[in-house]
């Protein structure tokens, strides 16, 4: 209601962000059209006449049935192409396999499948269970410092 009085009243503002992508001829027509004296307001047909509608440039050249239909399907098989855009596996990159191979779900559903039969259970992922970890062949830190450790404590007894 606040909105609509302050139009009602000419308080109004083209404020950013929303009116920052708008060129100045739509603003100048608006502007026009929300005059709150009628008789200075432009008309319906001096709005169609504002440079904003003359911006638009009739086709030039004869109607093509065939290019307009040939247009027409290229826009089907588009859509039909995005719809099915989220049943289309990525392709698979060894660089993102490496570095994060739960991101393809292919890999994703191969590594918890040999989690299973290595386990006889699914492995769930929690905050402290790291599934990849069950296949990454890295020397285990704590363990070999524990062992350096008490060899180290051998020696010096």
């Amino acid at each position: 209601m606040v909105m609509l009085r302050n139009i009602m009243e000419g308080k109004y503002e083209f404020c950013s962000p929303e009116w920052d992508d708008i060129t100045d001829q739509p603003k100048d027509l608006i502007k026009k059209l929300l005059v709150i004296e009628p008789n200075e307001r432009i008309s319906a047909t001096e709005a169609l006449k504002h440079s904003f509608f003359q911006a638009v440039r009739a086709r030039v050249g004869p109607f093509n049935a065939r290019k307009t239909f040939q247009l027409a399907i290229m826009a089907v098989r588009a859509m039909i192409r995005i719809m099915r855009l989220k049943y289309t596996p990525e392709p698979l990159s060894l660089e993102m396999a490496k570095i994060n191979p739960y991101r393809i779900k292919t890999l994703r559903k191969a590594i918890d499948g040999c989690a299973f039969r290595v386990y006889h259970h699914w492995v769930k992922r929690g905050e402290v269970q790291n599934r990849a970890a069950l296949f990454e062949n890295r020397p285990k830190v704590e363990v070999k410092l524990l062992y350096m450790q008490s060899i180290a404590m051998n020696t010096r007894s």
